[in-house]
């Protein structure tokens, strides 16, 4: 079984600037106590491009096995997220 954690980072406009997917772990735990401040404004950033893609959209899994396919199906994912936010704002 392969287990992948993808990895986003959003502007506050809520535009993914990077996307990345790795077999590391959950990066919750990087956040030291004096950070916590910035991990709460993280949820209120990217949490909303993780459920626009997960709820709106109905993606749930990666199609594509191995980590370099699996890597860039969420790059694809992430760019039409991009992509849809600017027709919608439009």
């Amino acid at each position: 079984m392969q287990d992948y954690n993808a990895q986003a980072i959003a502007t506050a406009d809520q535009f993914v600037i990077a996307a990345e997917v790795t077999n590391r772990g959950n990066d919750a735990l990087a956040y030291a106590p004096r950070t916590r401040k910035n991990y709460a404004r993280r949820a209120a950033v990217i949490e909303p491009v993780f459920a626009q893609i997960k709820h709106n959209r109905s993606i749930n899994t990666i199609s594509r096995r191995g980590l370099t396919a699996a890597d860039s199906e969420w790059k694809l994912i992430c760019g039409t997220h991009n992509l849809l936010k600017v027709d919608r704002t439009a």
